[in-house]
């Protein structure tokens, strides 16, 4: 039962990564230039309470309902110590501060003067048996990814949302 129940949201999941694009959250801040690309999925946020991102004619940020399109991250540096030699390791992250869920998204970090650009796995401690599949080739560049939720029954919700991350 609960190996079903464990398949049954890792379904959930790649569904809603693959069948939501109508709106959700960004990593980047708001940028006042002009975009000359498309939002590109890249996860998503999964919570316990309906987030209003779109109105019900589904118009993104439609002031009769004050709902709002997007929600942006802000871009984190920590510093961790390895327990055995003692030294600082410097990681950055993106972080929704104002959402409380279960956080699993494949954001590119962009390259800076003193490092390189990379592509960072960000997810939750209740996202196991995670898999990342980066494809690159000159017509196109894909992201997919893929993990099972774990939810202890002590949890009295029983709806969960999954919100789009771009």
């Amino acid at each position: 039962m609960m190996k079903r129940r464990a398949t049954i949201i890792a379904i959930t999941i790649s569904c809603a990564l693959i069948l939501c694009a109508l709106t959700g959250c960004q990593l980047a801040k708001e940028n006042t230039a002009v975009n000359t690309y498309e939002d590109r999925l890249i996860g998503v946020i999964i919570t316990t309470e309906h987030l209003d991102l779109i109105d019900f004619e589904g118009n993104p940020n439609n002031d009769s309902n004050n709902a709002q399109s997007r929600i942006y991250a802000t871009f984190v540096s920590k510093t961790h110590v390895n327990e055995e030699t003692g030294a600082e390791i410097l990681t950055h992250e993106y972080v929704f501060e104002s959402i409380d869920g279960i956080q699993f998204c494949v954001p590119t970090i962009k390259a800076t003067e003193e490092k390189d650009g990379y592509v960072a796995t960000m997810s939750d401690l209740a996202i196991s048996d995670a898999h990342v599949n980066l494809h690159y080739s000159d017509d196109e560049n894909r992201v997919a990814i893929e993990g099972t939720v774990f939810i202890t029954s002590s949890i009295k919700e029983n709806t969960y949302y999954f919100i789009p991350i771009y």
